[in-house]
């Protein structure tokens, strides 16, 4: 194994306690004058003062802190990036990939010399001045020249040969969410040498641009020239909704962000909502929360996906992409303008649009639990010369509900509902934020719903007693029996329209 640097010799090392004893004695004997003798204990613990890669060994014993130590350098050598410099780029690589382990035991033994090397003065000074000014020591490294070797050899089969154009690799757990690469010539590497190389700079810490070994190849140019991928690879849109609701709700909502995060499409391809998150139903990890059904929210599984398509729709038509199938709930929903909604629903309607660019587009759909956030970001050619879309949303009139309803079944029983009216406004602006012109992008009528009410049951009147009377002693001719007057017909309560569902 080799380090990058020795930094503690083989002796063993031990923290000094110092105890003063003056031994009169030995002056009565003498008649010379008691001289105090310096008699040292070591209780095995780091100087006070001392810090390893920031974390406090003050007082420690190093078995204290050996796994923190051990955890911050595996993450070093994880983020510590090694340089190979080729002719007209550098590549940075970490540390691990290519062998590279923290040198947990030699840091430690390191900082445990502070105070414990030169003469008893000289260790006193140390341990005071480590007190006053607290001193951190650094994480080495070490490796194994074999596996160095190995991942050297590895590294160089993967080296473009021929001249490669710019391009982009897109993540969107990442913040910047695409990682680049610049256009770059083919190079032939010399392997061996190589290897040597690496090896030398990893024995002195001279990491920062090593100079790769090997050849360039000779090109026509055509790498130079830019492909136009970063130019138009941009944050279009991006928009935010509040989530709200039972936890099935937020669950619901969290899955089926998920599921749309990542997606590409590519020019001329149609996005489909319900294609993407597939049918809600049982055994496809949905749960149960409420819908609207029949003029009434009912729980059913994929319950708040709505939000999921609605929230995106709001970034699309904002990035001006062609909307394909859009269709809004009965009513308006709380979480985004009125007029501005996209129901979905299994096997019914869907909401599609279409990248009518010539640049792919990338969508980022993220939902944090903790601020109770849905965030739609679309990615791609950026709208010409700064421009900006925005949508405005008025209500313009309201529609009074019907008259109840009356039902039988008391499960159909449900509350009144106005409908409304609305117009939504496209509104195009320039970099400075002048609008350049505008466009009604939507007029939409939610249907008013009546009260449905439960019949009262008409009371069945009780029969009058007849008391009964003796028999006449003369004949009493029969009286002449009125005619029976045929019963109207009782009037049929008006029953409620069945309605479909529309959407979760």
């Amino acid at each position: 194994m080799n380090k990058l640097r020795k930094v503690f010799n083989k002796r063993k090392v031990m923290s000094w306690v110092l105890s003063f004893a003056c031994l009169s004695g030995l002056g009565v004997l003498t008649g010379a004058a008691a001289e105090p003798d310096i008699v040292l204990f070591d209780d095995g613990r780091f100087a006070q003062g001392v810090q390893i890669a920031g974390i406090d060994a003050s007082g420690k014993l190093p078995a204290e802190v050996r796994d923190a130590v051990a955890t911050m350098g595996d993450e070093l050598v994880k983020t510590t990036m090694l340089g190979v410099q080729f002719p007209d780029y550098l590549e940075e690589l970490p540390l691990s990939q290519f062998g590279v382990q923290a040198d947990v035991d030699s840091t430690i033994r390191n900082a445990m010399l502070i105070g414990r090397q030169g003469s008893i003065t000289e260790r006193q000074q140390a341990v005071q001045a480590t007190q006053q000014n607290p001193q951190n020591i650094a994480i080495g490294y070490t490796f194994d020249e074999a596996t160095v070797r190995e991942k050297v050899l590895a590294y160089c089969q993967t080296i473009p040969r021929d001249a490669v154009t710019e391009s982009v690799k897109f993540d969107p757990s990442l913040p910047e969410r695409f990682v680049f690469s610049d256009p770059r010539k083919g190079f032939i590497p010399d392997e061996e040498a190589f290897v040597n190389t690496m090896l030398e700079a990893l024995r002195t810490g001279n990491i920062a641009a090593i100079p790769a070994q090997g050849q360039q190849v000779q090109s026509d140019g055509t790498e130079t020239v830019s492909s136009g991928t970063r130019e138009n690879t941009k944050l279009i849109c991006k928009y935010e909704t509040k989530v709200s609701g039972s936890a099935n709700r937020r669950y619901n909502v969290a899955k089926g962000s998920s599921m749309i995060n990542g997606t590409i499409l590519q020019p001329g391809e149609t996005f489909s909502t319900n294609d993407c998150l597939g049918p809600r139903i049982a055994g496809k990890g949905w749960k149960a929360a409420p819908v609207i059904e029949g003029g009434t929210y009912t729980d059913d599984l994929g319950g708040g996906i709505c939000q999921v398509s609605s929230t995106l729709f709001n970034a699309v038509i904002r990035a001006d992409l062609e909307i394909v199938e859009w269709r809004h709930h009965s009513w308006p929903s709380s979480y985004v303008p009125i007029g501005t909604d996209a129901t979905i629903s299994t096997g019914g309607p869907d909401f599609k649009f279409k990248n009518n660019t010539d640049w792919p587009i990338y969508l980022v759909s993220i939902y944090d639990e903790n601020t109770k956030t849905l965030s739609m970001e679309v990615w791609g050619r950026p709208l010409p010369n700064g421009m900006t879309i925005e949508l405005e949303s008025k209500r313009t009139a309201v529609i009074p509900a019907p008259a109840p309803v009356t039902v039988t079944d008391p499960k159909k029983v449900r509350s009144a509902r106005n409908g409304q009216s609305c117009v939504v406004t496209r509104i195009y602006k320039d970099a400075s934020g002048k609008v350049i012109k505008q466009d009604t992008l939507e007029k939409h009528t939610y249907r008013a719903f009546a009260a449905y009410v439960l019949a009262t049951p008409t009371p069945v009147p009780t029969p009058t007693p007849v008391t009964p009377t003796a028999p006449p002693t003369q004949p009493t001719q029969a009286p002449t029996q009125a005619p029976t007057s045929t019963p109207k017909p009782t009037a049929v309560p008006t029953q409620a329209p069945t309605t479909a569902p529309d959407g979760q």
